[in-house]
Parts: C-alpha cells; structure tokens; sequence
C-alpha cells in the first residue's frame, strides 16, 4: 500500500463530532469529485475507506442512498480495486447540494459553520483529488480539479488558512486538469498535519532526518576519498621521484635534510603532508615538508 494511501486511511477513522464539520467534508469531497452537478454526482477512488465515508456521510446528512459498483484493474503487477460512487436520481442530487444552499460551482465559506470546517473541507479535498508522494522518493502533495476557478480558490484557501504555518501553495495545468500542489517537505507536514493526518506528518519527518543523516555521512565519506586521492596522487609522485634517484645514484647527493624527509616519506608513503612533517626529528611545519619533497621532485626530473 502507498504512502498516500496509508494518509487516507489514517484520515478515514478520524471522528468529527460537529454536524457543520461533516457537511464541510462532504463539500470537499464532492467538489474534487469526478462529477457534481444539479443532476448527477460520481466518485470514483481506489481507497474504500472514502467511498465508505462519503457513502455514509450522504445517508446520514441528506438521507440519500449511493451506488456503489466495485472493480478491479491491474497496476503493475498488482490488481487494485477502483470504488464508483454514483447518486443518478435529481431529487437526491438536490437534497445533497441543498446541505451546500445549492454551492457547487464555487467553494462558499459561508457553508463552514466553525473554525474547524475549512480544515474539514481541505480534509475532504484531498481524501478524494489529492496524493502524496512517498518521502524516500521525493516531496509533493498536490489536489487535482478540472476547473481552474475550484483550483485558484483553493490554493487561496490553504495560504489563507495556514495560520502560522506560512503554506505556500500554487496552481499548475496538468493534463487538461488543474492542480493546487506542494514540494517543501515542511509545508506537506504542516499541511497533514492540518488535516488530521500526523502519523503520515511524522512518517515523513522520521525519513527526512534519516534522508539528511545519510547525506551528511555520503558527504564527510566523499571528502574523506577525495582527501586520500589527492595524498595518495602527490605522495606517489614523490615515492617515484625518490625511488629514481636512488635507482639513478643520485640520492647521496642529496642534502642530509632532503634524505632525512625522503627516508620518511618511503617509509609512510600514504601518510600525510601534516604526518610527515611531525615525524621529523625535531618536527618541522607542513609547508616546510611540502617544501623539500618538491624539491626532491624537481631534482630527480634534472
């Protein structure tokens, strides 16, 4: 099962006591529905929980039996069940918009009759048009409407709604549809968090912090590498350069302190300049070794 799934179910079992909260849920639903009309409304989703909910919800407030028609389709190498949801009959139609005052065509605030509704709205929103990535894969929430106004007012509705939270939602076309999205991993936290869905919220900061522990160590890992081939590149060179000297007969010809430096670089040939310089007998700085091996460098290529 998804991660976007897992959030819907988590958000499925959320109890609300408020009437005006459940009508604004069902709002929500119904507006990112696949149709809601004067004359038809129809709900297709792959997670049974929301055809269950929005089933309920229709029986309880408006007293109007669904049709629901399960079927299965293949995705992958699984076989997935897709819940259609249908109410055909005008007269039930207009028994659930009139729970709206007949508002289908826009979101009317003036439908929410508490604090608690738009949070419920945008619960019911994205219960039915919305998805979430996977955080091990990549950060993005977004709500898919085919109507660019429901699109525009939304996205005003989440920035709006956030309080102290700062969401910064945006509008795109994709594929003929509208979509109200988010790709800041804090904002798609703050946002499941709004609609009720923490487990989902700390799931996705758990694999964050674990996604910027092993960032850090690839990166101090990287370092540590390009350190060692940058010494093992120069060090090399030097144990060449000395070895040819030694080959050539030239290496009594070299000052007592260049044979000194020389004698221990063979001996610790993957040691650094740091290292070299402080096996010296007394100790000499880092520059000062740097200095003497390129200088035995310079005169095996004489």
């Amino acid at each position: 099962m998804s991660f976007s799934q897992d959030a819907k179910n988590d958000l499925c079992t959320i109890s609300l006591k408020n009437r005006c909260c459940k009508v604004s849920m069902l709002y929500g639903m119904l507006m990112f529905s696949g149709t809601f009309t004067e004359n038809r409304i129809k709900l297709i989703t792959e997670t049974e929980g929301v055809a269950s909910l929005v089933s309920g919800l229709l029986h309880s407030l408006a007293g109007v039996e669904s049709n629901l028609y399960v079927s299965e389709k293949k995705s992958g190498d699984e076989r997935i069940n897709s819940y259609k949801l249908t109410v055909a009959v005008k007269s039930d139609v207009q028994r659930v918009t009139g729970l709206f005052s007949g508002n289908i065509h826009h979101i009317d605030k003036s439908v929410f009759g508490c604090p608690l509704c738009e949070n419920s709205f945008l619960r019911g929103a994205f219960l039915v048009g919305g998805s979430v990535s996977s955080p091990k894969s990549a950060y993005h929430l977004d709500i898919t409407t085919p109507s660019q106004d429901i699109a525009a007012e939304l996205c005003d509705m989440i920035n709006d709604n956030s309080g102290k939270l700062y969401l910064q939602a945006k509008c795109t076309e994709r594929q003929g549809r509208m979509a109200v999205y988010l790709k800041d991993s804090e904002q798609i936290q703050d946002f499941l968090t709004l609609i009720g869905a923490q487990s989902s919220a700390l799931e996705m900061m758990n694999e964050k912090i674990f996604k910027d522990v092993r960032n850090n160590e690839n990166r101090r890992s990287n370092c540590e590498t390009a350190n060692i081939y940058r010494t093992t590149g120069s060090s090399g060179e030097q144990v060449r350069a000395i070895n040819k000297l030694i080959s050539d007969g030239r290496f009594d010809e070299l000052t007592e302190d260049l044979q000194m430096t020389a004698n221990i670089r063979l001996e610790n040939p993957f040691s650094s300049l740091e290292q070299i310089a402080m096996l010296h007998t007394p100790p000499i700085s880092k520059s000062g070794a740097n200095h003497r091996l390129k200088k035995i460098v310079e005169i095996s290529k004489k």
